[in-house]
Order: C-alpha cells, then structure tokens, then sequence
C-alpha cells in the first residue's frame, strides 16, 4: 500500500519539468503527477532525504478513475538507482488511456510519462508505458487495437538504441508506425 501527501512544487521540482516545457499546473492536471511532501509504505511513514525530491504520479484506468496504484520518482544526489522508482503499478500498464477521445484517430505510445506530456501539450494525443520494454507493450498492443479500432497507434519509444530497436521491433510485429527524433538533430 502506497500513500502520499502532495505539496507545492519548489525551485528542484520546477527544473525538472520545466526542463520538458510543463509547468506544475500542466504536470499536475494533465499528468496526475505531484511532489511528494510526505509518503507511507503500508501506513509506515518513509524518511526523505532533504537533498532528494520525489513525485508521485497517481494512475487512472480507462475510464479515469484512479486505481488506488502508485508510482514515485526520486532525484537527487544520494538516489541510489535501485530506489529510484517505485511503485505498485504492474509492468503491463498503460498510463493516459482515459484521454484517448474520438478526435484521436492518431495516438503516440510514449515510453514515459514525461514524453506523453510533452506530447500532449503539443497537441498530440499520447499514452505511456509503464515498462519500456518491447515484449510488455507487445502484449498491450492487441488489447489497445481492439479498445479503439479506429485508432492508429504510433510507437514513440526515445531516441536511444533501446528506444529505437523497441519501436523497429514492435512497429513491425503490428504494422505500426513509429516516430524517433532522427540522428543528426539529436545533438
């Protein structure tokens, strides 16, 4: 059990997001993410450390009603990458589904929930994976076909190699689309 206490974004938390173009309003409505000011493992109070910040970002099902399932993100100097991020989110989730409307005949599947913000605010419909894993979005892929029939989905998975081999991979096993920023504007 996963529970939080939400709190103005400071200097740290702007940065972060300001970074991508989203503000705390944009990040906070559109996103369903916030910083973290106090949160609890199974009723259990956790320690946070003043240098790190931490967002908690609350998942919605298709409909929009949030599902009691967490995600939270730590940063700063003294984050071990193990604890980075946590959650109670299964691999398997899609994050934004509820946003796919009937003026969506095009929507972008993100590999986080940044880049589907980001997305969004420049007009793009956009959902985001959980895990960005090709083998797990594979497994989503039918299911988000047969939701939304009319839908052309776009695999959007970064520019790095993984990103790019995940998009090459899943865009041929479905017949999908997939858009990276190309090589030589990267820099």
């Amino acid at each position: 059990l996963y529970e939080f206490e939400d709190m103005p974004f400071t200097e740290k938390h702007h940065k972060y997001w300001n970074a991508g173009g989203l503000s705390e309003e944009f990040v906070n409505k559109q996103g369903d993410i916030y910083a973290v000011k106090k949160w609890a493992i199974n009723k259990k109070v956790q320690p946070l450390d003043y240098n790190n910040i931490m967002f908690g970002y609350v998942h919605r099902n298709k409909n929009g009603d949030e599902t009691g399932k967490y995600k939270f993100l730590t940063l700063g100097p003294n984050v071990n990458k193990i604890h980075k991020w946590r959650t109670n989110v299964s691999n398997n989730q899609l994050w934004y589904l509820y946003k796919i409307q009937q003026e969506c005949k095009q929507v972008f599947i993100a590999k986080s929930n940044k880049d589907a913000l980001i997305n969004d605010l420049c007009g793009i419909c956009s959902i985001a994976t959980q895990s960005e894993n090709d083998k797990v979005l594979s497994k989503n892929i039918p299911i988000l076909q047969k939701m939304y029939p009319e839908t052309k989905f776009v695999i959007n998975f970064g520019s790095d190699e993984q990103g790019k081999q995940c998009s090459i991979n899943v865009s041929k096993e479905f017949n999908l689309d997939w858009f990276n920023t190309p090589n030589d504007v990267l820099k």
